[in-house]
Parts: structure tokens; C-alpha cells; sequence
């Protein structure tokens, strides 16, 4: 009897979004880089895990949920169609909570319910299976926690909270 990979991708997406939410607790969200706050940084990843963990070729942005900011806040490179330069926007940490608390759950219950056979299937109109936009996602959000925690060292001097391994231990 083979095991399922679903448990194993539901503790690792527990541990990456405890990460997330401890970024958004802590990270200097006005510190600058490259032109583009924090806040917007931390805001094109949850924008990012929305549109791409589940099937970005069907996605619809729903600003009234995301407490009213505009989609294109998350396109966060200046050469790229739909950036908008706002140097006075700076997304409150309450905005990226709530917009958090509405894209963890969406992934909660999207893996609550998925099959080890459908995430090796292609959702509609995608070139890629949802295992692989799951582990594209958690390529992502690492990256981009990565520039977040370091931009907070530099201007705070602190270190974010990070979770790991310890956290599957403490649970089992």
C-alpha cells in the first residue's frame, strides 16, 4: 500500500505559511529596495500564491476581498506591464494579514480536499500539473521571504522568526 503525499504537503504548506504570517508580524514594511517597499514585496507574494498555487490561467483578482489594493500594487519591477510607481504606498500590516488569512485558507481547504492523483493532472487550461505550481509557489515565497527578512535585519538589526523541522516534531 503506497502513502499519500497530501499529509506530507499539508505540514510543509502549515510550516511556509507560519513563515509568512511571522514576515508580516515583523518585517520593516516601509525599508526600500530597488525603488519598491517592503509592504509591496510582501504583497506581490501573497498576490503570487493566490494566482499561482492553484491555476494562474483561471485566476480572477478580486480587489474588494484584498481590502480594496489595486492588482498591479503587486507587480513590483518596473519594466514589467502594469507597474505603477508610488513611492507614498505603503500597505498596512493589517492589510497583509487579512489578505494572509484569506489566501492561507483558500490553500488550507484546496489541500484539505486534493488526491494524490489530481495533483498529478493539469487544471484547465495549464501547462503545468498543481504539484508543480505547489512546489513552484514554495519556490517563490522563499525567495521572496528571503528578501523580505533580509531588508528587515538590515534596517531593524533583528532577525524574523523562523519555523522549521521543530514545528513537524512538536506536532507529532
Amino acid at each position: 500500500m503506497s502513502k499519500s503525499f497530501v499529509p506530507f504537503l499539508q505540514q510543509q504548506s502549515e510550516i511556509l505559511l507560519l513563515n509568512v504570517q511571522d514576515q508580516i508580524k515583523d518585517a520593516d514594511l516601509e525599508v526600500v529596495l530597488d525603488g519598491v517597499n517592503n509592504s509591496r514585496y510582501l504583497f506581490h507574494m501573497l498576490h503570487s500564491m493566490e494566482k499561482y498555487f492553484f491555476n494562474p490561467y483561471e485566476y480572477k483578482y478580486e480587489e474588494k476581498e484584498t481590502l480594496g489594493i489595486e492588482e498591479n500594487y503587486s507587480v513590483i519591477d518596473d519594466q514589467r506591464e502594469g507597474y505603477i510607481k508610488d513611492d507614498e504606498l505603503i500597505i498596512s500590516r493589517e492589510k497583509l494579514q487579512q489578505y494572509f488569512n484569506l489566501v492561507a485558507e483558500k490553500i488550507r481547504d484546496y489541500l484539505e480536499n486534493i488526491t494524490d492523483e489530481e495533483l498529478l493532472e493539469k487544471p484547465e487550461n495549464c501547462p503545468h500539473t498543481r504539484f508543480e505550481l505547489i512546489l513552484g509557489q514554495y519556490r517563490h515565497i522563499m525567495f521572496h521571504l528571503g528578501i523580505s527578512e533580509a531588508l528587515t535585519v538590515q534596517s531593524k538589526n533583528m532577525w524574523p522568526k523562523y519555523t522549521g523541522f521543530k514545528y513537524i516534531k512538536s506536532k507529532v
